[in-house]
């Protein structure tokens, strides 16, 4: 039995949607010794399906029966698109079809919630099925995913990378984060530099009108998780668009790994699907506003920082080695064939 792994490519390479991707099919391939069924994002809504099943026989031209396929959803191609790959593939006797839910556009964006029966469709042809959380499969089983297909849960993102064993991350008290302005409008409103003296870290680019905030500038991702390792503080996960932080209740962000990986603690809103993890691991805190995010920021002590720093960097270790990624893609072919 071969397993195969699709991983998309085509995409801008900052897409973190197809970093997480390449990231996934990299720890399938280099450690686990899948075979990568690479896919090429287009746009070509009205592609005859004769040309579209060629590209898909093309595609799988090194299939068998009774291989195993994981399905990295969505392609970022249309779901239609991916209902007819997974469908080629069902053509193969006794392959088993893994999808590793990694997002799902129509909780993403509510401008696209009328795709729901297409994507619950979609999921209900696995054998086994990947997710992030527990909320979000309950979720989709409001929606009509059927009860019988067994769930792995991947809980966080791996993130491959090394950081110096030389530096300690130290108690700065301020706050880290990746994210661009125009989409995370608190950013441009953040004032407890000068209400707590907490100032807020934003890697981007993009300008920034509001002097309690240093812009660090993007970072490219070895560059990232040393800066972050170097200012220390907390990474801080949070939006302030209601239909996205729901979204976030039951997804795994990929700036949770990205921090974790630099071995430094978090901040986090208290309903996001890894809170409970967050807890119990005293990795981070889980607050219910930004207030209160800047008032434990400014008040932990030298102590209490090395404490969930030293936490942060043992859950750390496992992200950038991959451990989450590995330990899900095993149970789901696993579980998948017996």
């Amino acid at each position: 039995m071969t397993v195969f792994i699709t991983n998309i490519h085509g995409l801008n390479y900052v897409n973190t949607a197809q970093q997480a991707q390449n990231t996934v099919a990299e720890i399938a391939c280099h450690d686990l010794h899948f075979k990568e069924i690479p896919m090429y994002f287009y746009d070509w809504p009205d592609e005859p399906i004769e040309v579209r099943n060629g590209r898909f026989d093309g595609m799988l031209a090194g299939l068998a029966n009774n291989d195993t396929v994981i399905f990295q959803a969505p392609s970022w191609n249309s779901i239609d698109w991916d209902i007819g790959l997974v469908d080629r593939v069902s053509l193969y006797n006794g392959v088993k079809k893994v999808i590793f839910i990694e997002d799902v556009l129509p909780l993403m964006f509510e401008a696209n919630l009328y795709l729901m029966p297409k994507y619950i469709q979609y999921f209900n042809k696995a054998d086994v099925l990947i997710a992030p959380s527990v909320k979000l499969i309950e979720r989709l089983r409001q929606d009509g995913l059927k009860e019988d297909i067994p769930v792995i849960y991947q809980q966080f993102w791996d993130h491959p990378g090394m950081i110096s064993p030389f530096i300690s991350p130290k108690n700065s008290h301020t706050i880290s984060f990746a994210g661009n302005p125009d989409k995370f409008t608190f950013i441009k409103s953040w004032n407890y530099d000068v209400k707590l003296k907490v100032k807020l870290k934003v890697y981007t680019d993009a300008k920034i009108d509001n002097q309690n905030v240093e812009a660090i500038g993007y970072k490219i991702d070895p560059l990232l998780l040393e800066s972050l390792q170097r200012n220390g503080g907390f990474g801080l996960v949070w939006t302030d668009d209601p239909y996205t932080e729901q979204y976030m209740t039951m997804d795994a962000p990929s700036k949770l790994s990205t921090y974790l990986a630099s071995g430094i603690p978090v901040v986090v809103k208290n309903n996001l699907a890894q809170s409970e993890f967050i807890d119990e691991h005293h990795i981070g805190y889980c607050v219910a506003n930004l207030e209160e995010a800047a008032e434990k920021v400014k008040e932990i002590s030298d102590e209490q920082y090395a404490t969930l720093s030293r936490n942060a960097n043992r859950i750390g270790n496992m992200i950038r080695d991959g451990f989450f990624t590995k330990r899900a893609l095993i149970d789901a072919v696993f579980l998948a064939n017996i």
